[in-house]
């Protein structure tokens, strides 16, 4: 580039010093001419760029770790949306499942309200005896017709939500440990069944659910004196209301045996 403006400033002298009819030129008017002349050749040089910092490697860096971010974002909010709607379609099922458990089969169970395959006996029945429990006791401590329950609940915990035209019967029951050691309780493993009697005509069997609090899935150690709340749920037509409960259970080679709860 240097020898460029050199040729050109002598080639400009030349031509200057050798037309007799171009006026004298002073030294700074010389010196403006030829600073003109070489930005011009600057402007128009296809190799003139600069060579002071090469950007090349750090964009390829750049660019190499943009898309492994964009990558690893995709990725996690691909996981969020993956889990959210398994936890939709596990309520849905749960939801579907809980609606066929409380359709009444009149053929089967008979008007009466009672297992038709199954005699009752033991009318007020303990429940923890009943359940082949010793130490403990199982009592009932109360009912709610709720639309959903748990009523306030994280979002990842497992909650039930009444189906449309009907209100969850959510039965409450004290399960205590009365003796002076701690005991295991174990209700899980005895697959009993639970059906409820409402107002002396509607038969409902409880429905399944995979709550933390459920009775009949309770399994676990009670301290000496523990006190801990357990649900039998169900569901009912809304514009019923429980002015009478009863609870039938049954295992497995057992006669059924039923407790009035209220």
């Amino acid at each position: 580039m240097k020898k460029a403006v050199a040729c050109f400033s002598v080639v400009l002298s030349v031509l200057l010093t050798g037309c007799a009819s171009l006026p004298e030129l002073t030294k700074e008017q010389d010196q403006m001419v030829t600073e003109y002349a070489a930005g011009l050749l600057l402007k128009y040089d296809a190799e003139n760029h600069s060579r002071l910092v090469d950007t090349t490697a750090f964009m390829e860096e750049y660019n190499t770790a943009l898309t492994a971010y964009e990558d690893a974002k995709n990725r996690y909010f691909d996981a969020l949306r993956e889990e959210e709607e398994k936890r939709i379609r596990e309520m849905e099922a749960q939801k579907e499942a809980n609606s066929q458990s409380t359709i009444i089969d009149l053929e089967e169970e008979g008007t009466s309200g009672e297992a038709a395959d199954a005699p009752v006996v033991n009318y007020n029945a303990s429940i923890a005896e009943y359940l082949g429990l010793s130490g403990i006791s199982i009592e009932y401590g109360g009912m709610d017709l709720l639309d959903n329950y748990p009523e306030e609940t994280d979002e990842f915990y497992m909650s039930m939500e009444a189906t449309k035209g009907k209100k969850l019967l959510v039965v409450y029951f004290n399960v205590s440990n009365n003796s002076g050691s701690d005991m295991e309780v174990d209700i899980m493993h005895k697959k009993a069944s639970f059906r409820f009697l409402i107002n002396g005509e509607l038969n409902v069997k409880k429905l399944e659910t995979l709550l933390d609090d459920d009775l009949s899935t309770f399994e676990g150690t009670l301290s000496s004196g523990k006190n801990v709340r357990c649900v039998l749920v169900t569901e009912i037509p809304e514009d019923i209301s429980v002015n009478s409960l009863n609870m039938t259970m049954k295992l497995d080679g057992m006669n059924a045996a039923t407790k009035t709860l209220k």
